[in-house]
């Protein structure tokens, strides 16, 4: 059983670990992103449709839920190995963007592509493509992407060489769910 630590809301641990979606009112997670570029292209996946949360959509890079012990920066380690095979070790200066939503911290770390081959774990990962700024706001409004908001995928592209914004929000970066279709093939 995977577990996750518990973190309270100015995200200090609390030393409760609990199994992956069983945190209770008060309780968050930590969950951490990867943005792969290639110059002025990411690297994309889509997601399997065999997963439970939005099967079939476009994604960053690599993502996933921290695991219990591990730092954000290791979980994003991990999480871009296990998905895409890609070997990279992050620490905080990697952390671009933090956002806060109502029950945990999504961490955005970016990383530039190293040449090394690119291996999907068929679990998680149906395909991947390297795509510019643009295409990915295009897949947005086409809404075969996760429901960024574009502002917030055009700042980590500025943000891939280093810097890093102030906390945000989750509707600074996301639109509502009520945007979500099921995704076009």
């Amino acid at each position: 059983m995977e577990l996750t630590d518990v973190y309270d809301s100015e995200r200090h641990l609390t030393g409760k670990r609990v199994p992956r979606g069983a945190w209770g009112p008060g309780e968050y997670r930590l969950i951490a992103h990867v943005c792969v570029f290639d110059g002025d292209r990411m690297l994309v996946q889509r997601r399997s449709m065999s997963k439970s949360s939005l099967p079939g959509y476009w994604d960053m890079s690599a993502g996933g839920q921290v695991d219990a012990g591990e730092s954000s920066a290791e979980g994003a380690s991990r999480e871009m190995l296990e998905e895409i095979g890609l070997h990279h070790i992050f620490d905080d200066d990697d952390r671009r963007i933090t956002i806060r939503f109502d029950f945990g911290f999504d961490d955005y770390y970016t990383a530039e592509y190293d040449g090394s081959p690119i291996v999907m774990q068929e679990s998680e990962v149906s395909e991947t493509r390297w795509c510019t700024c643009e295409e990915i706001c295009g897949m947005i409004s086409d809404r075969t992407f996760i429901q960024y908001r574009e502002s917030f995928i055009r700042r980590l592209f500025e943000l891939r060489h280093g810097g890093r914004d102030p906390d945000l929000q989750n509707d600074d970066a996301f639109y509502s769910f009520d945007r979500y279709t099921e995704p076009r093939a």
